[in-house]
């Protein structure tokens, strides 16, 4: 997705506590998300918003198709020799 601004997106007028409110009461909604029912649901949510999942990307100098993130959270890429997994990393 490209970069973007709340003045782009039509917000001129919101203010930043309002954000702060909404992004806390998102953190508790996925908090207790984990905590009821496991980073699986967590995962199968975040997987359905992935940007480039299923195509070629380039993780620092490892390169191969956005296969999936891993129970623990890593990006697994597929490259040439077999699934690697990305503990951090710029994508580019």
């Amino acid at each position: 997705y490209p970069a973007t601004s709340l003045v782009n997106e039509n917000y001129l007028n919101i203010k930043s506590e309002n954000i702060i409110n909404l992004l806390n009461e998102k953190l508790i909604k996925n908090i207790n998300l984990l905590n009821d029912y496991g980073f699986e649901n967590i995962k199968k949510n975040w997987l359905n918003f992935a940007f480039n999942l299923g195509k070629k990307i380039k993780v620092n100098s490892a390169e191969g198709v956005f296969k999936t993130i891993d129970n623990d959270g890593n990006l697994v890429l597929t490259t040439t020799t077999g699934d690697c997994k990305i503990y951090s990393g710029d994508v580019l």
